[in-house]
């Protein structure tokens, strides 16, 4: 997932593995080897109320 992120994808490529490497001796030592990323949807819906004339 981490490759995916543009500031990742804009690394120089041995920029980015070393990045990548990190980060996965950092989940492996401190985490046990999973991290859990969520996200939020929010849907707003609404609607037009026809104009009086």
């Amino acid at each position: 997932m981490l490759r995916t992120y543009s500031g990742h994808r804009a690394l120089p490529p041995q920029a980015r593995e070393g990045l990548l490497e990190c980060i996965a001796r950092l989940i492996e030592g401190r985490y046990g080897g999973r991290v859990t990323k969520r996200y939020l949807t929010e849907l707003r819906v609404s609607r037009t109320v026809p104009a009086l004339r």
